[in-house]
């Protein structure tokens, strides 16, 4: 019983599920017009991603892992590589973010974002 991934962990399915549901609830709540966020993350050897595809004015399309960190800020997200990664995030990607729990976490405004085909802008700062 103990070799089951999940054995013991004090119901985490359970609990990431409820985490994201309340930030689904706030997110709705806080841009009720809204579907999408622009969102940027800052990364190194660029080549080291799945490009799938190269569009015009610098776009593509991203194939990004199963959990992401991204800011709301570009300015922040500068300080974590040489390239950023401009894109919209649909908010039912959003699993977690800053301001869900005040007072809690500070910095950089980070964004947890779950991975998939992400059609991105990418610009050197």
């Amino acid at each position: 019983m103990q070799s089951a991934g999940l054995y013991n962990t004090n119901a985490l399915e359970s609990q990431l599920d409820v985490l994201y549901h309340f930030c689904q609830y706030e997110l709705a709540l806080r841009h009720d017009n809204k579907d999408h966020l622009t969102l940027y993350r800052g990364v190194n050897a660029i080549d080291q991603h799945d490009i799938l595809a190269k569009g015009p004015g610098g776009t593509a399309v991203v194939l990004l892992n199963n959990l992401n960190s991204f800011s709301d800020d570009r300015e922040r997200a500068s300080e974590f590589g040489d390239y950023i990664m401009e894109t919209n995030v649909p908010l039912a990607k959003i699993i977690f973010y800053r301001d869900l729990l005040p007072g809690t976490f500070k910095g950089e405004g980070e964004v947890m974002v779950i991975g998939g085909l992400y059609r991105v802008r990418l610009a050197t700062y």
